[in-house]
């Protein structure tokens, strides 16, 4: 019975994404990013449990529901409807036009997402974005590119935001851990 769970899960969520691929790729990001902060906070950050910042992981799971999780779903549905036949070829375009739009847009937008729900002065978000840009895109480009790759090669464009969703597990454990971190330099 327990062997089969995984399975009747799996089932379970492909009839929601059938049903209700909107609704469903938004909660299973909001998921996944809550997921990823919890994860950052336990075994990053080594937070006692009893310490855990409960309001902290919900606000992450809202921005992954609210914000990210919608620009996901247009975004892959823009490639798809952009490049439409699957090939080598058109999933090197869509890795690249990913990587090259989406990926710096992204952090941007997380960052500022973050400052807003967590009430951050407009210099500390900047300043903020100041510092984490380069060393995450150097960090995004060493993991997304080949993910991305693979992804639109490989899977049906109904599971693509689930696969980036899954990878993002890790990316967004390492996210929730830098946007948390104090600045390196003093903020006046």
């Amino acid at each position: 019975m327990v062997s089969r769970l995984p399975i009747r899960a799996w089932r379970w969520y492909m009839r929601c994404l059938e049903t209700y691929p909107w609704k469903t790729q938004l909660i299973s990001t909001g998921a996944l990013l809550g997921a990823g902060d919890f994860i950052a906070q336990q075994y990053v950050e080594k937070v006692p449990l009893r310490e855990h910042d409960v309001v902290r992981t919900a606000r992450m799971a809202a921005i992954g529901t609210v914000v990210i999780g919608p620009i996901f779903h247009v975004w892959y549905s823009t490639l798809d409807k952009r490049f439409v036949h699957k090939s080598p070829g058109n999933a090197m375009r869509k890795m690249t036009v990913d990587q090259s739009i989406l990926a710096p847009v992204f952090l941007v937008l997380f960052y500022g997402a973050v400052g807003i729900v967590e009430r951050r002065t407009i210099k500390q978000i900047s300043d903020k974005i100041y510092e984490e840009f380069y060393p995450n895109m150097v960090v995004n480009y060493k993991v997304w590119p080949a993910v991305q790759f693979l992804n639109f090669y490989l899977f049906p464009a109904h599971l693509r935001v689930l696969v980036v969703n899954v990878v993002s597990l890790f990316w967004n454990t390492y996210l929730a851990w830098t946007s948390h971190k104090e600045l390196g330099h003093s903020a006046e």
